[in-house]
């Protein structure tokens, strides 16, 4: 996904741009860096967009480079070449009809992760009367992607995000603030994987529905992954334990104790996982029934719907 060249006269020609991004893109195509066209040119979109206000137009229209935006633009693309994600480089990526911004080491959404949202517009939103409220918990938020995304097209939905890394913890409430979901959205540093989460949670009311996009690969695969993620994102949105469900089954466990009768989970899992967990509660008292699973894009089983069934306690 996502990385100096010699002197540039001061007076750029139309033609600059374009010429440091394709020297760029040749510099990063022979480092087998992946993407390396579209790394450079979201970079000099950046560039030309940061310092917009100190740039001059061209005759064609063009914004004329400055030697500070031509230094910047060599700087930010040699991080690329060290195998930085471009989404680190940039500060900032776009997931569905929010802009969020970026900061390593706390996981970067995929693009797959948006359709875990539509599935859920789909089936908690669109049959609700815009009226009725709803409140959800994500677990393990990140940047508040999912989260935001669904507060941002459901306003009468409200959200408790979750996250055991005190960056991402920061990360959504920045993203939570910036795109003024602040006051719909609280944000706690909370691990799923303690014993003293699951006595105090701190919530009277039970949410409608979990969402979780946890780590869930498995801990022997995590050398096999791309520089740019052993690199650079935090092994706690990766490591999922030894089959990569070690958080799946914590949150199972906790979210008896603040899920509505008949709540769903929404799970975005590893393409080996569905099975996995159908077969994990039709073998364990666990509360929950496997309800559905849905594909990706990419044609893959990447998502899980559960359905709780609380026990009457008489």
């Amino acid at each position: 996904m996502a990385t100096s060249v010699s002197r540039y006269s001061t007076r750029s020609t139309s033609n600059l741009a374009k010429n440091l991004v394709s020297l760029w893109t040749q510099r990063l195509r022979d480092a087998a860096i992946p993407e390396p066209r579209t790394s450079t040119q979201l970079i000099m979109d950046y560039v030309i967009r940061l310092n917009q206000c100190v740039s001059k137009i061209e005759e064609n229209g063009n914004p004329e480079l400055t030697v500070q935006q031509i230094q910047l633009f060599n700087k930010l693309c040699s991080k690329r070449l060290d195998r930085m994600p471009v989404q680190y480089i940039i500060r900032e990526w776009d997931f569905r009809y929010i802009t969020l911004k970026m900061q390593p080491p706390v996981f970067i959404p995929r693009p797959e992760t948006e359709e875990l949202v539509d599935l859920i517009n789909l089936h908690e939103f669109h049959h609700k009367r815009e009226n009725e409220s709803i409140t959800f918990l994500d677990i393990c938020c990140g940047s508040g992607a999912i989260g935001l995304s669904l507060l941002c097209e459901n306003p009468q939905a409200t959200c408790i995000a979750i996250d055991k890394d005190p960056n991402a913890i920061s990360l959504t409430e920045l993203n939570s603030q910036r795109l003024n979901l602040g006051s719909r959205m609280i944000v706690e540093h909370l691990d799923v994987m303690k014993t003293e989460f699951h006595h105090g949670f701190g919530h009277d009311e039970a949410v409608d529905f979990i969402v979780s996009n946890p780590p869930y690969i498995p801990s022997k695969q995590l050398a096999s992954l791309q520089e740019e993620i052993i690199s650079f994102e935090s092994s706690l949105a990766l490591d999922g334990g030894c089959d990569g469900l070690d958080i799946v089954k914590q949150i199972l466990h906790f979210a008896r104790l603040c899920l509505k009768d008949k709540g769903k989970i929404w799970l975005e899992v590893d393409i080996n996982h569905p099975e996995m967990i159908e077969h994990y509660l039709n073998t364990h008292d666990t509360d929950f029934t496997y309800d559905a699973t849905f594909k990706d894009y990419t044609n893959r089983a990447r998502f899980c719907k559960l359905e709780y069934h609380k026990k009457d306690k008489t």
